[in-house]
């Protein structure tokens, strides 16, 4: 079993087929898959929690940072979080795995000290069904 690089784990605004534009001045990328339970049990369970596979809502979440850069991917983001749109991204992963959803900005934070860089900082929410291409 091998070890994948972080620095391949990318955040593009725009979808797969769109020739994507990775989030200039990444640092750091997270996803979240969320998974809804919906508990059927009832009272032949044996006392034992049963779920409704395939059921409830599914959602994921991604956060993002880095140095601003001013790159149009970062022009891109900025937008839609000023505008409260959605917006298509895509995840690519260093093993050739990629998601493809479009996603609300929840959070957008820019911050800079007087003797470093300028940061950003971002939160995304799904909307809608999550594309898998591996």
């Amino acid at each position: 079993m091998s070890a994948f690089s972080g620095l391949d784990f990318l955040l593009k605004c725009g979808g797969l087929r769109d020739n994507p534009q990775t989030l200039g001045g990444m640092r750091v990328t997270t996803m979240s898959l969320n998974n809804e339970l919906v508990d059927i049990t009832h009272k032949e369970s044996g006392g034992a929690r049963m779920l409704l596979p395939k059921a409830g809502l599914q959602s994921m979440s991604i956060a993002a940072s880095g140095l601003f850069t001013n790159a149009e991917s970062e022009q891109f983001l900025k937008n839609k979080a000023f505008n409260r749109e959605l917006g298509l991204y895509s995840l690519f992963f260093p093993n050739g795995e990629k998601f493809e959803a479009h996603f609300f900005v929840t959070h957008y934070e820019r911050a800079g000290d007087h003797n470093g860089e300028e940061t950003y900082a971002v939160t995304l929410e799904s909307s809608g069904p999550i594309n898998f291409a591996g």
